[in-house]
């Protein structure tokens, strides 16, 4: 542009245009460093990832002037959000599955699963023929639910004179003297 003869002073701010261009380019991929490298460094357990990581923001921080003031506030509110966060989380949150004993993982899968069954029948995607519903219907793809897991065809297999599941069997029937089962004193309830 200077030798073409341009006036100096829109090849002044011609420069200071592409440079902002640049800075925001820089700012756009800092944050997204700052997302995605740094705060999985910093929740890391890697002392030297940490470490080289904070130490590339600091060298990329000197190449430009304004650019160091936002990465270092940047840095700190990751630093704040992050532990910060975690702390609050950490106060909050149910102990991890892996920290708990053999008997209380147990009761909080039981738990979790016997919720996410209510939650199916109460949202009307899963109906069974026994209260409290059959797990095995919900959870098992089977030869009794014509093998698409969570829903039970149990009532029609008895209607049919075939054997349902068994948690519905045993809900449901009172076993005869050819070994099959014979509903107990109530009704079979329609799906």
């Amino acid at each position: 542009m200077v030798e073409d003869g341009r006036y100096c002073i829109d090849v002044i701010r011609q420069n200071q245009a592409v440079i902002a261009a640049l800075e925001k380019v820089n700012e756009l991929i800092l944050g997204n460093h700052l997302d995605t490298c740094v705060t999985r460094a910093a929740k890391g357990k890697n002392e030297k990832e940490k470490k080289k990581v904070y130490q590339e923001i600091i060298e990329v921080s000197f190449s430009g002037e304004k650019m160091i003031r936002k990465v270092i506030i940047a840095v700190i509110l990751i630093l704040i959000g992050g532990v910060g966060g975690y702390l609050a989380f950490r106060a909050q949150a149910p102990p991890g599955f892996e920290e708990l004993s053999p008997s209380e993982r147990l009761q909080r899968v039981t738990e979790q699963r016997d919720r996410a069954i209510e939650m199916a029948v109460e949202e009307g995607v899963f109906e069974c023929c026994i209260e409290p519903p059959c797990t095995m219907c919900y959870l098992e793809a089977n030869q009794w639910n014509n093998y698409q897991a969570g829903t039970c065809a149990c009532d029609e297999l008895i209607a049919q004179g075939k054997e349902p599941c068994p948690q519905c069997k045993r809900g449901l029937c009172e076993t005869n003297e050819e070994g099959t089962c014979q509903v107990n004193g109530g009704e079979v309830r329609d799906n």
